[in-house]
């Protein structure tokens, strides 16, 4: 009986840890931001224009979608959660989705996303919007 107790235990808190880390990490990502522009690699600084657009739409059901140009370009499920720095002093937030990790901050309603193996930045203005798809 000791056993079983002690495995419905450990199984309660571990769906209970998922979920509160979800809301904790990411609930600031859910939405539609509009990218505002791309820095880094060889290619300098990219902004939108006319005819290149892009946005990302993060859901509840943690599935993060890539719109190019009003055209749904791919989507991924993606994961958050904090990373503790080398100096154990602070944390940073991470995304990941696909093969990509890349850490992020929002900052009133921008949103950036960095990736330090590729030295790349992108940053995204919130939509408001009253409700979500």
């Amino acid at each position: 009986m000791k056993k079983l107790f002690s495995i419905l235990l450990v199984i309660v808190t571990i769906i209970g840890c998922e979920k509160d880390d979800l809301e904790q990490y990411s609930s600031g990502l859910i939405g539609e931001w509009s990218w505002l522009i791309s820095c880094g690699g060889v290619v300098g600084c990219v902004r939108p224009s006319a005819n290149n657009t892009g946005s990302l739409l993060f859901t509840i059901d943690s599935v993060l979608y890539l719109y190019r140009n009003d055209t749904l370009y791919s989507s991924w499920i993606f994961h958050t959660y904090n990373r503790i720095t080398n100096n154990g002093l602070d944390t940073i937030k991470i995304l990941t989705y696909g093969s990509s990790i890349q850490e992020y901050s929002i900052n009133h309603d921008i949103l950036q996303l960095f990736n330090r193996d590729w030295r790349f930045s992108s940053e995204y203005k919130r939509i408001e919007q009253e409700h979500f798809p």
